[in-house]
């Protein structure tokens, strides 16, 4: 679900064909939102081997919802290699078309061979450029200077109102017209409430009743570990090593009858009222409510608060991977 931008006279409506650099077999939009999520860049992980470190080049995928396929052999070939795949196979269309893209060769499964150009994510937008950073860039923010090529829903559920309020903010010059949603998900409410799936903001601390009804809440108090809550990914792995560091983020618990407990303030926790948050639980910590999306199999959780939409991450407190409980914590 996309939007031409080209002009903002209305009636009036520049070719997109011309933003395109005509070089490569793909022209494709990106998921990312910075250069290096964009056009990608070197991971690099130590293996403490001769062989030396492990290198692997890494970006956001590429969306199949919004590209541009030139007429060569290399493009018929990815495309009757993805209608063979999405025939016989129960696979989504998007991995399919980043694997094609850059798969090599190999026994029986032939190459497309594609060369592939990203589009830069500033003039062939996804949401999450708009929304979330791009509107609050002085320099990128004034729709009567600034304008893209094209907007694609792509990362955000209220897909038609938020293309409408694109559509209003950058043919109708209203600037205010983004301003009713959120970077992240649901509307600005600057609370839980509008989040997607959260009717309220009355979140009150986990009885027994909805204890027996929420699987998630009871395999956390089932769990005999605590768990950890830091700003970043990076904060939660020195946590395993430094036991200064684990003073500040841990141990975190969730306790009976909705009491949670952290070096950083006590609080309360439960489930989140609503039945499409099955994977999230709230917690409360003095006048702020974070909404916590578990994910099953890592036994970990991003936190969002609700006031602001500021993220930050958690997980249970484990030595190595290897110690992550096998049974899906959700379901």
């Amino acid at each position: 679900m996309s939007v031409l931008l080209t002009d903002v006279d209305v009636p009036v409506l520049q070719d997109p064909f011309l933003s395109l650099y005509a070089d490569s077999d793909v022209e494709n939009m990106s998921d990312g939102w910075d250069d290096d999520s964009v056009y990608g860049f070197d991971h690099v992980l130590p293996t403490g081997d001769v062989h030396g470190p492990m290198k692997s080049l890494r970006y956001e995928t590429r969306n199949s919802g919004l590209f541009y396929l030139a007429a060569t052999h290399e493009g018929l070939r990815l495309v009757t290699i993805l209608k063979q795949r999405m025939a016989t196979e129960a696979v989504w269309d998007q991995s399919a078309w980043n694997q094609e893209s850059f798969r090599v060769a190999y026994g029986v499964h032939v190459a497309a061979g594609v060369t592939v150009r990203a589009m830069n994510y500033l003039c062939v937008l996804n949401t999450k450029v708009l929304f979330k950073y791009l509107r609050k860039d002085a320099a990128l923010a004034d729709p009567a200077t600034f304008l893209p090529t094209m907007a694609h829903m792509n990362y955000h559920p209220e897909k038609d109102p938020r293309m409408a309020a694109t559509i209003r903010f950058y043919k109708q010059l209203d600037r205010t017209a983004l301003a009713a949603w959120n970077g992240g998900e649901g509307q600005n409410t600057s609370s839980c409430k509008g989040k997607v799936g959260v009717y309220t903001n009355d979140m009150p601390p986990l009885t027994e009743s909805a204890q027996r009804a929420h699987t998630l809440s009871r395999n956390l108090l089932s769990t005999a570990r605590p768990w950890v809550w830091a700003a970043s990914h990076d904060e939660i792995a020195a946590a395993r090593e430094s036991p200064q560091q684990l003073s500040t983020l841990g141990p975190v618990w969730f306790r009976e009858g909705g009491r949670f407990e952290a070096p950083f303030g006590n609080g309360s926790w439960g489930a989140v009222p609503s039945p499409w948050r099955n994977d999230s639980v709230h917690v409360r910590l003095g006048a702020a409510t974070y909404l916590l999306m578990f994910l099953s199999e890592k036994w970990s959780f991003v936190a969002l608060r609700c006031e602001d939409e500021h993220v930050s991450y958690g997980r249970i407190l484990i030595a190595s991977e290897a110690e992550v409980p096998e049974k899906r914590l959700v379901w």
